[in-house]
């Protein structure tokens, strides 16, 4: 979970260096002023992998409310072409990790993918999802041995 939330504190950080506007990562029902964001993680997942590995994924979800005056459905649509440019990658300051899509260290950057938004109700809605390896840190099961040689059709390589 800490990977999660340094990589949301990554895309608030990127959100505000970017646009300015005010973030809100709890829901707010009342008392904010647009255009502002709404961003939050969901559908996280974990799969146990050979060797203690595990395969961690989640969804960063970002929602974008325009200013309450002047078009807002084409000023959604607008932000979210800038957003599909602005979250090829993530910066983190976190290097423990490997990206598993483009095989990057993921402290240098965490690539998105799976991109996509919707506009609803003049509400932007952009997702990514976000895939990484870990060590299972439990403590039952050793690291992986380096492979030191390669056997195919029965020949040593």
């Amino acid at each position: 979970m800490q990977t999660v939330n340094e990589i949301l504190a990554a895309v608030a950080s990127t959100l505000f260096e970017t646009f300015g506007f005010e973030i809100f990562r709890q829901p707010a029902e009342q008392g904010f002023s647009t255009p502002c964001f709404f961003l939050s993680a969901d559908d996280l997942r974990e799969k146990r992998l050979i060797g203690g590995r595990l395969l961690e994924s989640f969804t960063v979800r970002i929602e974008y409310l325009p200013p309450d005056e002047g078009q807002r459905r084409e000023n959604a649509l607008e932000l979210s072409r800038r957003l599909f440019r602005l979250f090829d990658s993530v910066e983190t300051p976190n290097g423990a990790y490997r990206c598993y899509e483009k095989k990057a260290d993921f402290g240098a950057i965490a690539r998105g993918y799976s991109r996509g938004f919707e506009v609803t109700d003049e509400l932007l809605r952009f997702t990514f999802k976000i895939q990484y390896f870990t060590l299972g840190g439990d403590g039952g099961e050793e690291e992986a041995a380096m492979m030191e040689r390669l056997i195919m059709k029965g020949e040593t390589l």
